[in-house]
């Protein structure tokens, strides 16, 4: 039976608002179709020199870890330039292209200064900021330095000492010995004092306009700064978080603002991204790396065939998920949860890890207000039941309709209304070789034909 002190221990261990760091990634399970490992093969082999990557699936499916994955993968190689948008602004909705630009040439000078103790040149910052400064209104005010305080980096642990797997110590031992890393980086991302007042600051902004293009030089003279000792990568995460459809088409169609920069650049993008019409518009611009959600049961719709053998791996990878956390607190999944408790949670779970944590963590605080020993039947039931009564009450009838679409269709129909069920997660990407989607399954009978 689990103690009151290791029941609050697991609650705290599957926190679904924390995000795997780099020296956490012996928690990180990977996946057979996760992005990082073909996107650092492309790298080292000088496949993409220059490529753009967005990592697109739904929210909570795993991207972000496969982000900071990657970065640990690549710190041997590369000098690794982590930019968390969602830590570095009040809200990615608003942000303009040219903000998320000026945003990478700020981490540019934050990363070589506390990674690898390097001091880029004060004119080449100094023109950034001037570059910047000309793209913003005369009566909107923003203090830049604020700014540059305010950008949040990821992946500093695969720099630090203390951080965990031989990956990530033979990147630090890699980089000690070129004399690239600064003394008393923290393994996790650094303490804020604040997201940056960015987010909708710039005025309009035309493809080719020449304020425009000296932005894009200022950062290009950053990056060559880096590229002097070691080349640079950009990982960028958050925009996967935008929810606003306007956003979405601002950021990733409407210019090529965000490929524009001579260095790899990998995003994580929006669900959206995954429907194959609007992928189509973006081929152009980007190489989508799409991560579906697991498969976690037989589809709803006749033409999706996941093999049995296929399924039955997905909720292999994520029990290994539950099992590790479990683990890391010295215990087994017996002793936790009842027999048969972590195949419901998975399976309500529709293969989302993040919902799975959810779960796990909602169950958790259930038997601890019951005072159970152990996560049993009626703890799992009562976390469902909790998680599918947020989601009913913005279910309505538009909302309704186009999930019925989904099920029977396999696909979204294109209206606004059936993509914002994919940004919300109401509705979820799958794939076998040909992608379908489904409502998620905390959201079984809760009106007809869901």
């Amino acid at each position: 039976m689990l103690s009151e002190a290791q029941r609050l221990a697991l609650y705290r261990r599957f926190d679904p608002t924390h995000r795997l760091e780099a020296g956490e990634m012996d928690l990180f399970v990977g996946r057979q179709d996760g992005a990082a490992h073909v996107i650092a093969r492309e790298l080292r082999l000088g496949l993409e020199p220059d490529g753009k990557w967005v990592v697109c699936g739904s929210i909570g499916s795993g991207k972000s870890s496969e982000l900071v994955h990657l970065g640990v993968e690549l710190a041997r190689d590369f000098a690794v330039i982590g930019i968390d948008l969602v830590e570095s602004v009040p809200n990615v909705d608003d942000l303009e292209p040219a903000e998320v630009l000026f945003l990478l040439g700020a981490a540019v000078v934050q990363a070589a200064d506390s990674l690898w103790g390097h001091a880029i040149d004060p004119a080449r910052i100094a023109e950034l900021r001037s570059a910047f400064e000309g793209l913003i209104p005369a009566e909107r005010k923003v203090d830049l330095s604020a700014v540059f305080k305010g950008v949040s980096l990821f992946v500093a642990g695969a720099l630090a000492s203390g951080a965990s797997g031989d990956v990530v110590k033979g990147a630090r031992d890699a980089l000690v010995g070129a004399g690239q890393v600064a003394a008393g980086v923290a393994g996790r991302r650094r303490a804020l004092p604040g997201p940056t007042p960015l987010g909708g600051l710039t005025r309009p902004l035309r493809q080719g306009e020449p304020d425009l293009g000296r932005l894009s030089q200022a950062v290009e003279a950053l990056l060559d700064d880096v590229r002097a000792y070691r080349p640079p990568v950009v990982l960028v995460d958050g925009l996967d978080k935008l929810t606003a459809l306007p956003a979405i088409k601002r950021l990733f169609f409407d210019n090529d603002i965000l490929f524009g920069a001579r260095v790899p650049i990998v995003y994580t993008g929006p669900v959206t991204l995954m429907v194959s019409t609007i992928m189509k518009q973006a081929h152009r611009a980007f190489s989508p790396r799409r991560l579906g959600n697991l498969v976690v049961r037989p589809p709803t719709v006749e033409w999706a065939h996941p093999s049995d053998a296929q399924v039955a791996a997905s909720r292999a990878t994520l029990c290994r998920i539950v099992e590790r956390r479990v683990a890391d607190l010295d215990l087994t999944l017996e002793a936790v949860f009842a027999e048969g408790v972590v195949d419901r949670l998975i399976t309500r779970s529709g293969g989302v890890v993040r919902d799975l944590v959810l779960l796990v963590n909602r169950a958790l605080r259930w038997a601890i207000f019951e005072g159970r020993g152990q996560v049993d039947d009626d703890a799992a039931e009562g976390a469902w039941v909790e998680l599918r009564r947020e989601l009913e009450i913005t279910l309505n009838s538009a909302r309704v309709e186009a999930l019925r679409h989904i099920r029977t269709a396999g696909e979204p129909d294109g209206t606004d209304d059936s993509l914002d069920l994919l940004l919300q997660n109401y509705a979820l990407p799958y794939s076998n070789g040909r992608a379908w989607f489904e409502p998620h399954p905390l959201l079984d009978g809760l009106r007809p034909g869901l």
